[in-house]
C-alpha cells in the first residue's frame, strides 16, 4: 500500500507500451503511469495534469470493474480523488474556469475525477470497510490516515459556510468522530511499531536518514498524526459559538485528545533527547496544541494566557495563528450576539495588527535572504513568502478599516483619517508585492497564488472606492475571477454591503 504522502501503489512493473490494457493488472499499471504523468505536469500545466489524472481515474475504475477485490486500485482511486480535490478545489489559487480541454473532469458526473468531499469520504469508507472484512498482514495505516484526513477536510469544509441548524453542526461533529476513529487506529499502530523497534539509539537515527523505505514508521510520522489530531478538533471548536456546541465537541473529542496528549508526551520523552525529533518538529506540535487550547477560549484574557504560557518562539507561523485565534474569538462573539465595547474591540484589533507587523518583518528579512542568495530557493520558497506577505497586508488593511468604523471609541475617531489612508496604502502594497517575481523555479500554482492575492486586494479597493459596476470589475479584476472574490467577501462585515450591491446587478 502507498504511504500517507500519497505515493503510488504498484503491483508489478508498469507497461511500457501504448497497447490498450486488457487485464485488471494492466489497467492498474497503466493507471499509475497516467497518474505519474499528471504529477510531473502539476507544477507547470494544471490542465494537462488534470487530463492525465482523469485518465488514471478511468483506469482505476476499469480495474475495479474487472476485479472488485483489488484493494490497491480501490485505494489509489480514493487517494487520487482526494489529491485532485486538494490541488484543484481546496487550492484557492486555482480557478476551474481557467482550465482548458478538461470537459470530462469538470463534468461533475460519477466518472469525473473531480468530486465533492462527501463523495470522496464515501469512497474512502468503502475501502476501509473492505479492509475490515478481509484479513490483511498488517494495518494499511496509510489508507486509514488518508481517509482520516479526508473526513477532517469534510468537517472543515462544513464549517466554512457556518451552520443554519444544530443538525448541520452535528453532521460536522460526525465527520470529526469518523476522523478521530481512524486517526486513533493509525496512531496506535504507529506507536506500537516504534516500540517494536530499538528504543532510538544513534544507529537507528542514521538508518532513518538513509532508509529509502517510505512505509517505515519513524517518530516524526507519529508526531504528525498527533498534530493532525489537535488540528482536527480545533476546527470544530473554532465554530462552537454556543455553550451547547462547545459541550458537544468536548464530549465527542475528550477521550481522543487524551490519547493524543499521552502519545505526544511519550514521543517527546523518548525521541527528543536523542535527536530523532528535532526542535522545529516539537515546536510545530506545541503550536498545534496552543491553537487547540486557544480555540476553546471564550474571552480575550484566557486567549492571552494560552499564548503567554505556550513558550513558543515568535516565528511567522506562530504569530499568524495567534492573530487568527483572536479573530476567531471576535467571530464567535458576533455569531453568539455577545456585545463587547468598541474600546475592547480596538484593543484586540490593535494587538492583532502588532502580531501581523511582527510576522511581516520576519518574512521580509527572510525574503531578502533569498534575493541575496544567502538561502537557496527550492522552488516556491520565495513565492510562498511573497503570498504570505500579501495576506498580511490584506489582513492589516481589513483591521485598519474595521478600527476606523469603531464610532464609540475616542481613539478610533481621532485616528479615522489615518486609518483609512493606511487601508488604501496596505492594499496597494499587497498589489505591488503580488507582482514580485517568485524566482526562476516558481511553479504555476505559486504564480496563481500571487495573482489570487492581487485580486483579493483589488476587490477590496474597488468596493471601498465605489468601482462596483460589472464593466469596472471586468476591467480591473477580470470577468472570470471577480464573482468568486465578491462571494468570498459577502460575509465580511466591512465589505458585505458593497458585495451585496455588486450581486444585485447580476
Amino acid at each position: 500500500m502507498p504511504n500517507k504522502t500519497g505515493e503510488l501503489s504498484v503491483t508489478e512493473e508498469p507497461s511500457q507500451t501504448d497497447k490498450e490494457p486488457e487485464t485488471a493488472d494492466q489497467c492498474f499499471n497503466k493507471g499509475t503511469e497516467e497518474e505519474e504523468s499528471g504529477d510531473r505536469w502539476i507544477t507547470s500545466d494544471l490542465s494537462k495534469a488534470l487530463r492525465f489524472y482523469q485518465r488514471a481515474f478511468d483506469l482505476y475504475q476499469k480495474t475495479l470493474k474487472m476485479n472488485p477485490k483489488n484493494l490497491d486500485a480501490l485505494y489509489n482511486a480514493s487517494r487520487l480523488l482526494f489529491s485532485v480535490y486538494t490541488e484543484y478545489i481546496k487550492n484557492e489559487a486555482v480557478n476551474l474556469a481557467d482550465l482548458t480541454n478538461c470537459e470530462e473532469a469538470l463534468s461533475g458526473n460519477d466518472n469525473s475525477v473531480i468530486q465533492p468531499l462527501e463523495k470522496i469520504t464515501s469512497v474512502f469508507q468503502h475501502a476501509v470497510d473492505f479492509v475490515g472484512s478481509h484479513k490483511t498482514d498488517s494495518l494499511p495505516w496509510d489508507l486509514y490516515y488518508n481517509a482520516a484526513i479526508c473526513y477532517f477536510e469534510y468537517a472543515e469544509d462544513m464549517t466554512s459556510g457556518g451552520y443554519e441548524t444544530d443538525a448541520h453542526y452535528d453532521e460536522a461533529i460526525g465527520a470529526m468522530v469518523s476522523s478521530e476513529q481512524l486517526l486513533t487506529a493509525v496512531l496506535k499502530f504507529q506507536m506500537q511499531s516504534l516500540q517494536d523497534t530499538d528504543s532510538g539509539d544513534q544507529k537507528n537515527k542514521e538508518e532513518e536518514e538513509d532508509d529509502d523505505d517510505d512505509d517505515k514508521i519513524v517518530p516524526t510520522t507519529a508526531l504528525e498524526t498527533c498534530i493532525d489530531g489537535y488540528r482536527l478538533v480545533t476546527t470544530l471548536y473554532e465554530d462552537a459559538c454556543t455553550k451547547k456546541r462547545d459541550q458537544d465537541v468536548e464530549k465527542a473529542s475528550q477521550n481522543f485528545i487524551s490519547d493524543i496528549d499521552a502519545a505526544a508526551s511519550e514521543l517527546i520523552n523518548a525521541f527528543s533527547a536523542n535527536g530523532r525529533l528535532e526542535a522545529d518538529q516539537i515546536n510545530e506540535l506545541r503550536l498545534a496544541k496552543a491553537a487547540f487550547s486557544s480555540s476553546r477560549c471564550t474571552d480575550v484574557l484566557a486567549c492571552d494566557n494560552v499564548w503567554k504560557q505556550s513558550q513558543i518562539e515568535d516565528r511567522p507561523d506562530k504569530l499568524l495563528i495567534q492573530a487568527g485565534s483572536y479573530r476567531t474569538l471576535l467571530d464567535k462573539y458576533d455569531e453568539a450576539n455577545v456585545e463587547i465595547s468598541d474600546d475592547q474591540k480596538w484593543t484586540v484589533l490593535t494587538y492583532m495588527d502588532r502580531l501581523y507587523k511582527q510576522a511581516y518583518r520576519i518574512l521580509k528579512a527572510e525574503l531578502d535572504e533569498y534575493k541575496l542568495r544567502k538561502k537557496k530557493d527550492h522552488g516556491d520558497d520565495s513565492s510562498n513568502i511573497i503570498s504570505q506577505i500579501c495576506t498580511i497586508f490584506i489582513e492589516e488593511a481589513d483591521i485598519a478599516l474595521e478600527r476606523s468604523n469603531l464610532t464609540s471609541c475616542d481613539i478610533a475617531l481621532k485616528s479615522q483619517s489615518v486609518l483609512v489612508k493606511n487601508f488604501h496604502a496596505l492594499l496597494k502594497n499587497a498589489v505591488i508585492y503580488s507582482k514580485k517575481s517568485g524566482g526562476l523555479r516558481e511553479s504555476i500554482v505559486g504564480k496563481l497564488m500571487r495573482e489570487k492575492r492581487r485580486r483579493e486586494a483589488l476587490i477590496r479597493m474597488c468596493i471601498a472606492d465605489g468601482k462596483t459596476s460589472v464593466a469596472e470589475l471586468n476591467s480591473i479584476i477580470g470577468f472570470k475571477h471577480w464573482p468568486q472574490e465578491v462571494q468570498d467577501l459577502a460575509e465580511v462585515a466591512q465589505y458585505s454591503e458593497g458585495a451585496a450591491h455588486i450581486v444585485a446587478q447580476l
